[in-house]
């Protein structure tokens, strides 16, 4: 997959077919979109793009409500590659790009910039200036420059349809099992090993201290969870406790244990993929009770990784 940082630095495509939008978490909902752009490029013969921003739109249109983010840019990257998208095109959003209007963005961008023959859009998609473009004007715009225009409903699960905004909610709730149905996938956090305060190593269960590699990177809610921690191409079973470890009042910190693992890893980088929620962060009177807390966390881990056949 090529990764294009501005459109002037796009090379000319062949039938391109087009989705536009922010794609973050790229969710089961936006892996139907890709879908229907795969099925349109093989019939043509072209090729499929996904034009998305960077940074996120909210973050210069109302920062104050900005959301937190479910993928970073690299995480998008390595999701949409394994979707199969031939090339995907990272728009700087800025004041600029905010102010141009639908049909400017759709001239500017989507025509002079991509020549694009056909457009795929999920139905509540908004666009340019305002939010004023959807996918009705879209249509017209189609008619208008010559393109295809196709819109995909929303998918919809339990009723409710998968949206980035609900994702972000329960894992904010710490329903991480539930937010990786709606993904496809478990929901991941990565982060540089850093040297941390030694305690979990003073009680027998030495973790690795994180430091999130994007600072608006959504993080669970507080509390105990089990997990697959990937190093390099190696993965373990694996404890996370996030929180601000009230037995010791020593901050907010995100620990994590792996099962079987005791080398050294400062500095190296540990991607967590989360699967279920253990218990909430307590605290503990002694450091007995918090070391028999954390073997049974150990063994409540290994159930859910490993279960039994």
């Amino acid at each position: 997959m090529k990764i294009i940082d501005h459109i002037d630095s796009l090379s000319s495509l062949d039938h391109p077919v087009v989705t536009v939008g922010t794609y973050d978490g790229v969710h089961l909902g936006h892996q139907e979109i890709l879908r229907e752009v795969r099925r349109k490029t093989k019939i043509r013969n072209g090729a499929s793009v996904v034009l998305t921003f960077e940074p996120h739109p909210q973050t210069v249109v109302a920062p104050e409500s900005a959301p937190f983010l479910l993928t970073t840019k690299a995480e998008r990257i390595a999701i949409l590659e394994k979707e199969g998208i031939d090339e995907t095109i990272f728009l700087p959003f800025d004041a600029e790009m905010a102010r141009l209007d639908a049909e400017e963005f759709v001239r500017k961008i989507l025509m002079d910039g991509i020549g694009v023959e056909a457009v795929v859009l999920g139905t509540n998609h908004e666009f340019g200036r305002g939010r004023s473009g959807n996918v009705r004007s879209m249509k017209r715009f189609g008619a208008q420059f010559g393109f295809e225009v196709d819109a995909v409903s929303s998918l919809i699960v339990d009723d409710v349809p998968v949206s980035s905004t609900r994702i972000r909610e329960l894992i904010r709730e710490g329903h991480v099992a539930e937010a990786a149905r709606l993904l496809g996938r478990p929901y991941s956090i990565a982060g540089e090993v850093i040297r941390g305060d030694g305690r979990g190593r003073g009680l027998g269960f030495p973790t690795a201290n994180l430091s999130i590699d994007h600072p608006r990177k959504l993080l669970p809610a507080d509390g105990v969870y089990a997990m697959w921690a990937e190093l390099g191409d190696a993965r373990f079973p694996a404890v996370m406790n996030i929180g601000v470890r009230p037995s010791f009042r020593a901050g907010r910190a995100i620990e994590v244990h792996l099962l079987d693992f005791k080398d050294n890893i400062y500095g190296a980088t540990v991607r967590g993929k989360l699967v279920e929620k253990i218990r909430e962060e307590k605290q503990f009177d002694h450091p007995e009770a918090l070391s028999e807390q954390v073997a049974q966390d150990i063994e409540r881990t290994r159930t859910l990784l490993h279960p039994q056949k």
